[in-house]
């Protein structure tokens, strides 16, 4: 019929819009009720040439967006973006009270950045211990100070004086596998710690 023609034109108009990544259109996506309008935007964001605009409304997304896939979505958009900015984002939302799986999400961006920035953030990560999913979230936390690697080492070492027993442990763990032999003397260091977590985890 003659009157679906204008409609399609109209959608694929809003499809394009949803894929700017600037400009009023995208403001409009990223407030619709349907969440994967939402998302569209939110990816889009993801190589978006306005850094700083695009890291401003995915911190509104984290913080605001009611639905967890396009909170997840925001962090992969804010890995690809990279920056100490977007990196400080990750780390807020690795370190919050968010759903596991978005927790997750953005410990998984940091490491697909690796920016060395993360590190003191991910560090404090092992200092907590209040459920599963902060054990989840060190998990995650360990694999992306192994993908930032080598330019970690001298804040990791630093960490292995560190006042809390399950940060040291932590840090023991990670630098065993970050394949560098200048670290050995300084873990085994730790042969004698008072933590039997830490000895356990040197030998």
């Amino acid at each position: 019929m003659i009157w679906r023609r204008p409609i399609k034109v109209f959608l694929f108009l809003s499809v394009l819009g949803a894929c700017k990544p600037d400009g009023n259109d995208m403001s409009e996506s990223l407030n619709s009720p349907d969440w994967r309008e939402r998302e569209r935007a939110v990816r889009a964001l993801g190589s978006s040439k306005d850094h700083a605009g695009a890291v401003q409304a995915l911190e509104a997304v984290l913080r605001r967006d009611p639905d967890q896939h396009v909170r997840i979505d925001a962090t992969v958009a804010l890995g690809q973006l990279g920056g100490p900015d977007a990196t400080t984002l990750l780390v807020e939302k690795a370190t919050s009270t968010d759903e596991s799986i978005v927790r997750t999400a953005a410990l998984i961006a940091i490491g697909t950045s690796r920016d060395p920035s993360a590190i003191s953030g991910l560090i404090n990560l092992f200092r907590v211990n209040s459920g599963q999913d902060d054990v989840v979230a060190q998990a995650g936390a360990r694999h992306a100070l192994l993908k930032i690697g080598a330019p970690g080492v001298p804040q990791l070492l630093q960490a292995l004086k560190d006042p809390s027993p399950k940060v040291r442990a932590a840090v023991v763990e990670v630098l065993s596998k970050v394949g560098n032999p200048e670290v050995a003397d300084h873990i085994s260091a730790l042969q004698a710690d008072p933590d039997f977590d830490v000895r356990q985890e040197v030998e």
